[in-house]
């Protein structure tokens, strides 16, 4: 797939006057730049005395909102102000290129999946797998043949089993095929919570990058980010987790340590929790210390094909970045009226994605948002409604909702040296494959002290 090449594009700001466009385009060049800090913005003395007294706002000195944001499409105001090298030296973002390694990676990507592949899932002992057939066509079906799959073979994988006839003799498989395998059953079939009775809760890691090197030393330091890790640790704890904090991490040791993690044994522990604050280019990358990553690398090393000791256990992912550079104005709602108005104990089989909860900060393809004082939004938000509810009576997708609301109603960034990001919102995305709920009953004994990895 080719990118279009690069023209020149009019910019059109919603009901802004061309002075007021070139004021924004003005003041933003520096906003990334190497001397910029997320320092206090407060009225001075000048602009006090030209102001009328019910002009002046009530808080006359407060700390700006700050983005946790690199790369992706910009907004008119960032023109400019992005660009940073890959491990290859090229650019791996230009306000005035659009042919970027990301998108090269994501290319890539997407070739891979114009093969389908099957989910067989894994099961416990004694399950059986049932056999699927693929046709040319798939279509629904009332009948009681096996079940189908809702995609035509590509021509690629035609060609391939034409050509390896060891392959085609066997009409039952995909390109993506894998035989299921057999794992300890942590919790029967038809229970509605998980087991969290083990004798561990398991391991919370904290993923902390607010200074970066090498091919990223472009990036902005994300002050504030300590603020977040410490409420992150003080939470997991009051949760009986053993936490471990992974400081500013290169890629290359960050992937050693994951896949460590993944092979290490969890069978005495009820789940696993992971934490990345960082900063982040779109919806599918986010930055080590020196170099960007797929996000899904973060949990696929954790699916039960691959980390049997998890399998059939919560595993909690949470990542604090910005997913793009789009803005959440809001709207402003008000009210019309003041008018209110026994196979228990059998084995089953389940896919290898489920048991999984990860949530981002935000919407995808927009900002996320970070107070270089007290912390991001997102996190913050997390650790208050952690904290306050009795995790005994009230699940872990229940306690997510309320710190949605949280974000969404209580914050909005303050910013009035930049206007496009004044006033704005952040609603977080929550996406559950947990098929049971999660309820932190307490354990008898303490977790042990926390362990930082510099």
């Amino acid at each position: 797939m080719e990118f279009p090449q690069e023209e020149n594009v009019s910019l059109t700001f919603c009901t802004t006057t061309k002075e007021e466009e070139e004021f924004i385009l003005s003041v933003s060049p520096s906003f990334y730049e190497e001397g910029f800090e997320d320092d206090e913005v407060f009225l001075n003395t000048s602009q006090s005395i030209d102001m009328e007294a019910s002009e002046i706002p009530p808080r006359i000195r407060r700390t700006s909102d700050v983005i946790d944001c690199v790369g992706g499409p910009m907004s008119p105001a960032c023109i400019k102000r992005h660009s940073f090298p890959s491990t290859s030296g090229e650019l791996v973002y230009s306000a005035t290129s659009k042919a970027t390694d990301i998108k090269e990676g994501n290319q890539s990507r997407r070739s891979e999946l114009t093969t389908e592949s099957l989910d067989l899932g894994y099961s416990s002992p004694g399950a059986q797998s049932s056999s699927r057939s693929f046709k040319g066509w798939f279509r629904y079906s009332t009948s009681n043949d096996a079940d189908s799959v809702d995609a035509r073979p590509t021509n690629s994988f035609v060609e391939e089993q034409s050509s390896n006839p060891q392959n085609s003799s066997n009409k039952n498989t995909s390109p993506g095929f894998k035989k299921s395998s057999d794992v300890h059953m942590p919790v029967t079939r038809d229970a509605t919570c998980y087991n969290m009775d083990h004798e561990y809760r398991g391991i919370a890691v904290i993923i902390n990058n607010d200074v970066f090197e090498g091919p990223a030393q472009n990036l902005p330091e994300r002050i504030g980010s300590w603020k977040d890790v410490l409420e992150l640790k003080t939470m997991f704890c009051r949760l009986d987790f053993k936490v471990v904090i992974w400081n500013n991490l290169i890629l290359e040791e960050l992937n050693y340590r994951l896949n460590k993690l993944s092979n290490d044994d969890h069978s005495d522990n009820d789940c696993l929790a992971l934490v990345v604050l960082t900063h982040g280019i779109n919806s599918s990358y986010i930055y080590a210390k020196d170099n960007p990553y797929p996000v899904e690398s973060l949990w696929n090393s954790f699916t039960p094909d691959k980390c049997t000791t998890l399998a059939g256990k919560p595993k909690m992912f949470f990542v604090q970045a910005c997913r793009g550079e789009k803005l959440d104005a809001g709207i402003k709602l008000s009210r019309e009226s003041q008018t209110e108005v026994d196979s228990l104990t059998a084995a089953y089989k389940i896919p290898i994605h489920a048991d999984f909860l990860i949530a981002f900060s935000t919407y995808d393809g927009y900002y996320s948002f970070r107070h270089p004082e007290n912390g991001t939004w997102f996190i913050q938000s997390l650790c208050i409604e952690m904290n306050k509810h009795d995790h005994r009576t009230i699940d872990l997708l229940g306690i997510m909702t309320r710190v949605s609301r949280r974000v969404a109603i209580d914050h909005e960034s303050f910013n009035p040296e930049y206007p496009w990001l004044h006033q704005q919102k952040q609603i977080p995305t929550i996406h559950s494959m947990l098929i049971r709920d999660v309820f932190f009953k307490p354990k008898k004994k303490p977790p042990p002290e926390p362990e930082v990895i510099l």
